[in-house]
């Protein structure tokens, strides 16, 4: 159906039609290829110079079904010319031009406009090129989008958050069982943190609350219905105090997992705070061996290459207690790593935490103190070996978001475009939406 020619900037396309082609033929093919059921297209325009396909069409039905007794009717009261936006085509931006109709009810007598499958009733765009603009918009930023499809930003987000809202609807019946709690740092350097709750059994995020104060996540918790609060069977977190006292107090049923890598990583702070005070105080020659010991220590040591383990042996050698504090590590991540059952879990726990006693490192004791205020979430991990490695992953996406819009001055507009592009939310998550930039 594409046309060449030189000269006006407007074609008509029956203009350019050949002897041996019927216009039936050219109209028959113009509405397969335009795709809408509802509509049959008469003739189309083509404009060079502002690179657009104009469909003239016809709505192939002659009657409407009243909304209010679903009764048929033909009598057609007034008639209203419209224009619409379609997806681009070769290139071009489409529109559909046709007549809207008004129909008198002959049961009700109430008149009423005709409703169309393909597009949303005082819309004026179709609902295919108003998903395709939503698909457009995820990993781009709005004015990006708004460039390329020639429209103006503010339209593209207003149909971005709309067709978001539909999403989430569409995943209405899906609830979740094992929550996820973790923070995310909005701007650096300032402590301003934002709460993502998430779904781990289908990795997405769930919401996005403004803050990690305790009464935050209980309001947000009281807001679901108390049935589905009694489906959430286990929430996983890291080791911040008040979402522990929260999910007591909302969830006292769900059993509470104390994420094992954040675990880990808190023994690895203290290995890493006492390998940088030994290297300080080492004379320059023997501090020099050391060089580039960080992660050969923090690093698994079953994932040590040659190199590595010679300098961990080394570092064996220059200082004891780096030695033991290493195998004391070690140890540790090993029971996480190897044993599923919880009682022998705990066992082993105990026996490490009366060596660590025994040792008498004043940072591994802090460790301890911690580990013991935790015991009982820690060990849960065990019963069903749940982790929050997925919330990492979508922290990462959080901030490629982030990082695409070169930040964010509206926390709700964050929060809605996260919980739109990671999403599955259900009734769970209501995208709102403010003029606030």
């Amino acid at each position: 159906m594409s046309i060449i020619t030189p000269n006006p900037e407007t074609i008509k396309a029956n203009d350019t039609l050949s002897e041996g082609h019927s216009d039936s033929n050219i109209d028959d093919t113009a509405t397969e290829l335009l795709g809408l059921w509802e509509f049959v297209v008469e003739s189309y325009d083509i404009d060079e110079a502002r690179q657009e396909s104009i469909f003239h069409c016809r709505i192939c039905f002659d009657y409407g079904i009243c909304p209010g007794c679903r009764n048929v009717s033909g009598d057609i009261h007034q008639t209203k010319h419209r224009s619409v936006r379609d997806m681009m085509c070769f290139g071009r931006i489409v529109y559909l031009t046709f007549d809207i109709r008004r129909f008198r009810c002959p049961q009700c007598h109430k008149v009423f406009t005709e409703s169309l499958d393909s597009i949303a009733p005082n819309q004026r765009n179709t609902r295919r090129f108003e998903r395709m603009v939503y698909q457009e918009c995820m990993g781009q930023t709005f004015q990006n989008v708004a460039k390329k499809l020639g429209m103006n930003w503010h339209t593209v987000e207003r149909m971005f958050y709309q067709k978001a809202c539909e999403q989430f609807q569409r995943n209405a019946k899906q609830f979740p069982q094992i929550l996820g709690v973790d923070e995310i740092s909005n701007k650096k350097g300032h402590k301003q943190y934002l709460l993502v709750i998430s779904d781990l059994q289908r990795n997405c995020v769930i919401e996005v609350l403004p803050n990690r104060l305790r009464n935050t996540l209980v309001k947000w918790l009281y807001t679901l219905p108390a049935w589905i609060r009694e489906e959430i069977k286990v929430v996983s977190m890291d080791l911040w105090k008040p979402y522990r006292m929260a999910i007591a107090q909302v969830l006292p049923h769900a059993e509470i997992v104390a994420d094992r890598y954040h675990v880990t990583k808190n023994l690895n702070d203290v290995l890493d705070k006492v390998r940088r005070a030994i290297q300080k105080h080492l004379p320059k020659e023997v501090a020099s061996k050391l060089k580039g010991l960080r992660w050969v220590l923090l690093k698994n040591q079953g994932d040590l290459d040659d190199a590595e383990k010679q300098k961990l042996q080394i570092a064996y050698e220059l200082s004891p207690l780096l030695r033991k504090l290493h195998q004391l590590k070690e140890r540790f991540r090993s029971i996480f790593q190897h044993i599923t059952d919880r009682k022998q879990a705990e066992r082993f726990l105990q026996a490490w935490v009366c060596e660590v006693k025994q040792f008498g490192c004043d940072r591994l004791l802090k460790f301890v103190e911690t580990l013991e205020r935790w015991w009982d979430p820690i060990l849960n991990y065990f019963n069903r070996r749940i982790t929050s490695g997925a919330v990492e992953g979508l922290n990462n996406r959080i901030k490629l978001i982030k990082r695409c819009a070169y930040g964010y001055r509206n926390v709700t507009n964050f929060r809605n475009r996260i919980v739109a592009e990671i999403s599955g939310a259900g009734p769970l998550a209501v995208c709102y939406h403010t003029n606030a930039r």
